[in-house]
């Protein structure tokens, strides 16, 4: 039986907390994107096919190109142009030159080993045991690139926003003028029990101020910071704020803007954990907390917001 997710993040961690050593410079950025690699690897195909890319070079060498992409990524205005957009990418994908395509090819080959140890119970371990219930030989409607596409998808997902994220933190704390605020966090974090060098994560989940960075830190610098477009449903206008919107209308909000709406936050550009110390049930703290939009909304929203707000 694989052991539980808790145990696999703790293993993670600690093989990079300990390869740092005292003094010297790290490439952060980087040593934050194999943990996240391995992790969501490991939640994605399982145990045996996941990524080792802490210990193993080999692996570092397979996910470079998609740690380091060669390739072009669109530039996000060419969604209002659907079909030049599709025969854009189509072409640049024939060229080799599409990185999406090159992170669905390594999820497809990882499936394809997969496939070869998939469970023959119903135990459910990582995603691709699920996915792999509704694959065409189970009777399901899923073929092998479905499932790959869906893998692939998550791959590109796990391996950037956590990484982004913890790095914007690490710069916040790093800069003189904070230097209170990492040694706060440092004296919480210091109360918890540690085991192995490694705090249990559920026992961290409770940190109250650690949770108060955390969300000043993804308020301040989410990671899909750009337009988010979405198109007004055909038929009749819809009124939003006593304003009419005409259908087919493409209407944007940009999480960057949201988060820092001077309306809701004060001092909106000021890193301040502080703010989020509230009580939760009180009508400000809800406010802040209903206001800001890193994991956007609706149908489409990111499901990581049900483990920050």
């Amino acid at each position: 039986m694989s052991p539980p997710m808790e145990a696999v993040m703790k293993e993670k961690i600690s093989l990079w907390v300990n390869s740092i050593g005292p003094g010297g410079e790290r490439d952060v950025w980087t040593d934050l994107r194999w943990v996240a690699i391995d992790l969501i690897s490991r939640h994605l195909w399982g145990e045996k096919v996941a990524y080792k890319t802490l210990t193993s070079q080999e692996d570092r060498a397979l996910m470079s190109d998609v740690l380091y992409p060669k390739n072009i990524y669109l530039p996000s205005w060419l969604i209002h142009f659907p079909r030049f957009s599709y025969w854009l990418e189509k072409s640049i994908g024939t060229l080799g030159m599409n990185p999406m395509q090159t992170i669905r090819d390594h999820a497809f080959e990882a499936f394809q080993k997969f496939k070869t140890i998939a469970p023959k119970s119903e135990r459910i371990n990582c995603v691709a045991d699920k996915l792999w219930t509704q694959h065409v030989t189970n009777g399901g409607d899923m073929t092998d690139e479905a499932i790959a596409a869906e893998l692939g998808d998550l791959l590109l997902a796990g391996m950037d926003t956590t990484p982004d994220t913890l790095c914007y933190l690490f710069w916040l704390l790093s800069k003189l003028e904070h230097a209170k605020i990492q040694e706060r966090l440092r004296d919480e974090v210091r109360g918890l029990h540690f085991e192995n060098g490694m705090p249990s994560v559920v026992d961290a989940d409770k940190l109250v101020y650690l949770d108060a960075v955390l969300k000043e830190t993804l308020r301040l610098f989410p990671i899909n910071a750009g337009s988010q477009p979405r198109v007004c449903p055909s038929g009749k206008p819809i009124v939003i704020y006593d304003l009419q919107i005409p259908a087919g209308t493409i209407c944007e909000m940009q999480a960057l803007s949201v988060n820092r709406d001077p309306e809701i936050f004060d001092d909106p550009d000021a890193f301040d954990p502080d703010r989020w110390l509230l009580p939760r049930d009180s009508t400000k703290f809800k406010e802040m907390n209903r206001s800001v939009w890193s994991f956007s909304s609706g149908q489409r929203m990111c499901i990581g917001q049900q483990y920050f707000f």
